[in-house]
């Protein structure tokens, strides 16, 4: 099964959108110059400069869920997915509407790379209720409930062997 959780979702289409409102909103020039630094590392695989110059325009706007978003991105590539996480969901919560999706979408793939299948599940279903169309979405909650369901089986084997390993060491300590 292939799983669509391996890079977050919407990086050039996101990025493109940002550069876009840079130029059509009331953004101070400072930080505009920031984000732009920031997107400039990000496109060269330099995450940790990258959320340097996000984190800064963060000071500007600290409500910006564009830069949360990409600051959310940037931990991602680094591995850092529990922190990840809090920036996807606090521009769940500051954001556009339109950055909703995949902000939680987002959120559910951090989720899932910290091994919190429950919680990422949960998530891919909150994501699918802003957007009942999504391919990647559906997919991600029916892989992820199908992960669920494989540990769940394997636990209980695992269970029932120890059961018959324990009943057959007492039946050779009882035939002694």
């Amino acid at each position: 099964m292939k799983l669509n959780i391996t890079l977050v979702r919407n990086d050039s289409v996101l990025l493109f959108a940002v550069y876009c409102l840079l130029f059509f909103t009331a953004f101070s020039p400072s930080l505009a110059s920031k984000i732009k630094k920031g997107h400039d590392h990000f496109e060269r695989g330099e995450w940790e400069e990258a959320l340097v110059q996000y984190a800064d325009a963060e000071l500007d706007d600290p409500k910006s869920g564009e830069v949360l978003f990409n600051k959310g991105d940037a931990l991602f590539r680094q591995g850092k997915y529990a922190e990840a996480g809090q920036q996807y969901e606090r521009a769940y919560v500051e954001g556009e509407a339109s950055l909703r999706h995949s902000a939680i979408y987002n959120t559910g793939c951090a989720l899932y790379r910290e091994g919190k299948l429950k919680e990422a599940l949960d998530t891919f279903k909150r994501a699918l209720e802003l957007n009942p169309e999504d391919a990647d979405t559906k997919y991600n909650v029916e892989f992820v409930e199908q992960k669920i369901k494989e540990l769940i089986s394997e636990a209980k084997d695992t269970a029932e062997r120890q059961q018959q390993q324990q009943n057959s060491e007492q039946q050779e300590d009882g035939g002694d």
